[in-house]
C-alpha cells in the first residue's frame, strides 16, 4: 500500500499507482500524517461542537480484550458512517468486516472511543449506543 497526494490536499492509500489524474506518491510517514490531517479536517466539517456520535457494537472477541464498533452521526437526515475518517485519524484500524478495532474492557469503549475523536477534533461530542 502507498500514499498518494493530490493537489486539492487530499490524500489517500492505494493497492495501485492512479494514472493519470495528478497524484504524486509521498512516503508512508509524509502520507499517514497528511492523512490524518485531512480526515480530521474533514470531521470538523461535520461534526459540530456537541453533536452526537453514535457508536455500534459489530462484535466482541472470544477472549473479551476487543471490539470492532462502527461510528455515525447524522448528516441531513441521513445516517454516514465515520469509521474510515476516525480511523485515520486517531490511528486506529478498520476491520476488513467492519468497524474500528478497539482494545480494552472494563470501561465503556464507546465512549472512550468519541472521547478520543473529540480530543482528536478538539470539539466535545456526546456519544450514543444504537
Amino acid at each position: 500500500m502507498a500514499y498518494y497526494t493530490y493537489p486539492n490536499g487530499e490524500t489517500y492509500s492505494f493497492n495501485f499507482e492512479p494514472a493519470g489524474d495528478g497524484a504524486r506518491r509521498v512516503s508512508n510517514a509524509e502520507g499517514k500524517r497528511m492523512r490524518a490531517e485531512h480526515c480530521r479536517a474533514q470531521l470538523v466539517k461535520l461534526l459540530d461542537e456537541g453533536a452526537t456520535v453514535y457508536c455500534i457494537l459489530r462484535s466482541v472477541s472470544a477472549s473479551g480484550m476487543s471490539r470492532r464498533i462502527s461510528l455515525s452521526t447524522v448528516e441531513a437526515g441521513k445516517l454516514r458512517t465515520l469509521d474510515h475518517l476516525a480511523a485515520d485519524a486517531m490511528g486506529y484500524r478498520v476491520s476488513d468486516k467492519g468497524g474500528l478495532v478497539v482494545g480494552g474492557c472494563g470501561m465503556d469503549m464507546g465512549f472512550h472511543i468519541v472521547d478520543s475523536l473529540a480530543s482528536t477534533i478538539g470539539r466535545k461530542l456526546k456519544h450514543e449506543w444504537v
